[in-house]
């Protein structure tokens, strides 16, 4: 069994809708400590994702002397895989893949 969570949040030097004006300064022109926040949420590039994977799951025989068949469950293996990936932007409001 495999299982991962990532989370990458990266500060952009210059304002995504204004690219002349720098980072620090399109935050120190908002007036309170609140709209900061909101406004850095909203020009952070932010990316979520996580995963869960079994790989080569089989059953094992309980009776050793029992007769072995081609379409017995033991001889096959199974794996299983899924992905999330979440990636909310300024320009749109969320990209969600699923696989």
């Amino acid at each position: 069994m495999f299982f991962s969570y990532e989370s990458i949040i990266i500060d952009p030097k210059f304002d995504p809708c204004q690219p002349r004006l720098a980072y620090a300064a399109a935050l120190s022109a908002l007036n309170s400590e609140a709209d900061r926040k909101k406004y850095l949420s909203l020009i952070q590039d932010r990316s979520f994702r996580r995963s869960i994977n079994f790989t080569n799951v089989r059953k094992t025989k309980v009776k050793k002397d029992a007769l072995s068949h081609l379409y017995d469950i033991e001889n096959f293996s199974f794996t299983y895989a899924f992905t999330e990936a979440n990636k909310p932007t300024s320009t749109s409001a969320k990209t969600h893949a699923r696989m």
